[in-house]
């Protein structure tokens, strides 16, 4: 059951402290984390992750990620016991040869979100953060689950996806993990941008002229 928002948002001006709040939003809502700015004060950075929770249909995932880390003050403040979080499910044996992974900078949301929507309706399952990652799921353990169960690795490359160091970690893994032949890794010439040495000896699907085309 999730709660209003104002009950939310007061339970975290209550209870955490300006650097736990950027501890949680480390662990559970990557994302949200990068968007906080040097001075940013707690209230600030309260209203960027409610915002951002309240857009993706995520404030479930967010009273999950408060349960696990605060489950006695959580009880305490909204009269229920605490309960478990739901148990993630797990990798399938070997990897869905159908399942891509898309790694994206969470400034280019909009192009990696029509890609996933896109990939489904031809039959492709796609795991994009944060939507695939499970209420009470830490943020780290999320992207660990998806790479396992991946066949494929698709990477946005823009400047946004460039700089990203989380993009970066992701897309060094894939690219050891094509090496193996585990994961067939793609790369995406979204935007005009330089990229690392090692990503540049891949063919780059093209999608700067008409997305359809690529």
């Amino acid at each position: 059951m999730e709660h209003a928002t104002a009950d939310v948002r007061r339970f975290l001006v209550e209870t955490y402290s300006d650097e736990e709040l950027r501890t949680l939003c480390f662990d559970y809502f990557r994302d949200v984390y990068d968007d906080f700015t040097t001075g940013m004060s707690k209230t600030q950075m309260i209203r960027i992750l409610i915002e951002s929770c309240d857009r993706r249909d995520a404030l479930g995932k967010l009273e999950a990620a408060l349960r696990a880390e605060r489950p006695n003050q959580y009880a305490k403040r909204f009269g229920a016991p605490a309960p478990t979080v739901a148990p993630v499910e797990p990798v399938p044996a070997g990897r869905d040869p159908r399942q891509v992974f898309i790694s994206h900078a969470h400034q280019d949301a909009e192009f990696a979100y029509q890609l996933a929507a896109d990939l489904g309706s031809a039959g492709w399952r796609a795991w994009i953060a944060p939507d695939s990652i499970q209420p009470g799921e830490k943020w780290v353990e999320a992207i660990g689950r998806g790479l396992d169960g991946s066949g494929i690795f698709v990477v946005a490359l823009t400047p946004a996806g460039v700089a990203s160091r989380w993009v970066k970690n992701e897309t060094n893994v894939a690219i050891e993990l094509d090496n193996r032949g585990e994961v067939q890794f793609i790369p995406l010439d979204v935007a005009a941008c330089t990229v690392p040495t090692l990503w540049s000896v891949y063919q780059r699907v093209p999608f700067r002229d008409r997305y359809e085309d690529g």
